[in-house]
């Protein structure tokens, strides 16, 4: 009996929507294995990348850690930025260059806090499925709901 391994579905891109096909094969005990799925739409055969829990389970740690590390990056960033903005006074202005760093260093820090969210979000969204290589009309989309048999 297949059983879908995945909450992201096989998508062909027509016009104004997706058709989806579900992924049904079994998840490897260890590593990665090649799956290839019949598009319901157009009948061609999309190849996918399965990985086993293990390595999905890897994959969520590494986004966790991604995530937390862009946090520190940012927090690290604004401690600079208040220490350097503490050592100038109004009565003695801060030069061009420090200006300039501490509007790049603003730039830094909304990007670390925009790369956390993204992490955070793959990381629980992270499921193990790949397409093996980019065809025109297919991507990966959510399944609002898993098929069964």
């Amino acid at each position: 009996m297949e059983v879908a391994i995945a909450r992201r579905s096989v998508a062909h891109r027509r016009a104004d929507d997706y058709a989806l096909t579900p992924l049904r094969d079994s998840r490897p005990a260890t590593g990665r294995a090649a799956s290839v799925v019949e598009c319901e739409h157009c009948g061609q055969a999309v190849r996918c990348r399965v990985y086993s829990v293990a390595d999905t389970i890897r994959f969520r740690a590494r986004w966790r850690l991604v995530s937390r590390l862009c946090i520190v990056a940012a927090a690290a960033v604004l401690l600079a930025d208040a220490i350097s903005i503490a050592g100038h006074l109004p009565d003695k202005p801060a030069s061009h260059l420090a200006a300039t760093l501490f509007g790049l260093s603003s730039v830094a820090t909304a990007g670390c806090v925009l790369l956390s969210i993204r992490a955070n979000r793959l990381s629980r969204d992270e499921d193990g499925v790949r397409l093996a290589s980019w065809s025109d009309p297919h991507r990966l989309r959510w399944s609002s709901v898993l098929p069964s048999d």
